[in-house]
């Protein structure tokens, strides 16, 4: 999926590819939009081009396999309610470093930033 988004994006893409997460709680079938920041708003066949709303985030940066993310999450969801914070929209998956469109890398060395809108 994101390999088709990097193809179709082209030179407009810049930045880490993320996803959006719109299920409050774990699904089987969960709606995972999976998103691409552009330079510019673009009109291209099968990109759909939105402006995500800003605002306050709370954040943690998960290093490691995408099978240990849960432990982040449980710090993230520990750290908001120690805050008194409520979520406040669909939380994001930024991938910073992860599986490479042409030669893999090794999932020990993954980097994904979660962020809860808050």
């Amino acid at each position: 999926r994101f390999s088709e988004l990097f193809k179709r994006a082209g030179r407009y893409a810049s930045g880490a590819s993320f996803a959006i997460y719109h299920d409050g709680e774990y699904r089987e079938s969960a709606d995972i939009e999976a998103a691409l920041p552009l330079r510019k708003e673009v009109s291209v066949p099968g990109l759909d081009c939105k402006l995500l709303e800003g605002g306050s985030f709370l954040s943690i940066v998960h290093r490691g396999p995408y099978g240990t993310l849960g432990n982040a999450y449980r710090v993230l969801f520990e750290a908001l309610e120690s805050r008194s914070l409520a979520a406040k929209g669909p939380i994001r998956e930024r991938y910073l470093k992860g599986p490479g469109m042409i030669l893999p890398r090794d999932p020990e060395r993954f980097v994904t930033e979660i962020l809860m809108p808050v």
